[in-house]
């Protein structure tokens, strides 16, 4: 039986993989882009030991990645300028690019602990984090998941979850809505994307935070409008980035509100699809529970009451709520705090808010002015939705 010589092959990545950032982290250029070489011809190494045409294409993309990181790593000196205006456009629009993707970067202080309910989705989330990071047994391969779809209800923690995530990982958080970039960077979306996934693996382990997903997720990938072309720019990212031998771990996220307008062939690339509900009668007390403890403030109305007048309401319009009864009981704690203002500067520093607790009146108030968003007729969509799924 011939040797597996696959697994000491992927040990030599991951071993060079460190030593480049480590060198980088020294400003060792030289050495780091050596190592990041050494990277891309041990998967090419590995790509002439693949055993189907997609796994050998994965390998030389990674191969390509680690070369494009050995270009960076030692950051040659740009050419002289060829025109008057001082540059050449190519570096200007690389430029341009680069200072978006550092704009996407985000460092979330959000902790599980933060996310009232939602716990199988927790659980989902971390299974995807051990998969990532714990040791395999010598031989066994078990591919971590690349690419979750959350969807659901608007306000009811996708975000967080995601955000938690990355918190867990210890990864670099690329916060990216989908329809910024359609309209800011129109195109320009596809090689804000490509970049976008360079710099994920580049400085992995990262999460790609993909925000109103339905927003490219309908188009036609055949290279017709700006939305198809970043579509099929995902599509082809997503499949790459299954690659089963690159140590750098990346997760994607796409959310949406609007599943159905999704395809089939995006849906396909996703490893778990994900409903995140409105919150139930548990999950809402346990909101309000740590919402109103986060303002540490005395609240004279328990938070399973709250809970029970809340039936429907999102996490999102619930903290409304919460903020909307202390706004209310603020006002009247405090009639002549509008007056200082024009008494100028000085007088508002000096002065201390007073409060009280919360009452049932406040928070009376507060739900009379709001109502929930999603409608039953909404929910029923979502279940149908679901439903074809299966």
């Amino acid at each position: 039986m011939p040797m597996d010589m696959t697994g000491p092959i992927r040990d030599q990545v991951d071993k060079r993989r460190k030593e480049a950032q480590k060198y980088q982290a020294e400003g060792n250029k030289e050495k780091a882009t050596q190592a990041y070489r050494q990277c891309a011809e041990l998967m090419r190494q590995l790509a002439g030991l693949s055993t189907t045409p997609e796994i050998r294409k994965q390998r030389l993309q990674s191969a390509l990645d680690y070369e494009e990181l050995a270009k960076r790593a030692f950051n040659p000196p740009k050419a002289e300028p060829t025109s008057a205006e001082g540059g050449h456009a190519e570096d200007k629009d690389q430029e341009s690019i680069d200072s978006a993707i550092e704009a996407l970067i985000y460092k979330s202080s959000v902790t599980w602990n933060d996310i009232g309910g939602l716990e199988t989705t927790k659980e989902v989330f971390k299974e995807a984090y051990a998969l990532a990071i714990a040791q395999r047994p010598e031989g066994v391969h078990l591919p971590p998941w690349r690419a979750i779809l959350l969807y659901g209800p608007p306000g009811t923690g996708k975000t967080m979850l995601a955000a938690a995530a990355s918190n867990g990982l210890g990864a670099t958080f690329f916060n990216v809505r989908l329809s910024s970039i359609l309209s800011k960077y129109f195109g320009e979306s596809t090689k804000l994307l490509s970049a976008l996934y360079v710099a994920s693996r580049e400085r992995a382990p990262s999460l790609v935070y993909l925000d109103e997903f339905e927003s490219i997720g309908s188009a036609v990938s055949d290279g017709g409008g700006p939305e198809g072309r970043i579509l099929a720019t995902l599509r082809a990212e997503l499949d790459g980035l299954a690659g089963k031998d690159d140590p750098r771990y990346v997760l994607t996220i796409a959310v949406t509100n609007e599943p159905w307008k999704l395809d089939k062939p995006i849906l396909s690339r996703f490893k778990k699809v994900i409903y995140v509900p409105l919150p139930d009668q548990a999950t809402r007390q346990d909101i309000f529970n740590k919402t109103l403890k986060k303002h540490g403030l005395a609240c004279e109305i328990q938070p399973s009451e709250l809970a029970s007048r809340s039936e429907g309401y999102s996490g999102r319009e619930i903290d409304a709520i919460c903020d909307e009864a202390i706004s209310i009981m603020v006002k009247e704690a405090n009639p002549q705090l509008t007056s200082l203002v024009d008494q100028g500067r000085e007088s508002v520093e000096k002065y201390t808010i007073r409060v009280r607790p919360l009452t049932s009146k406040d928070f009376d108030v507060s739900l009379s002015r709001r109502k929930p968003r999603t409608t039953p007729a909404d929910l029923r969509r979502f279940d149908e939705w679901a439903r074809g799924l299966e």
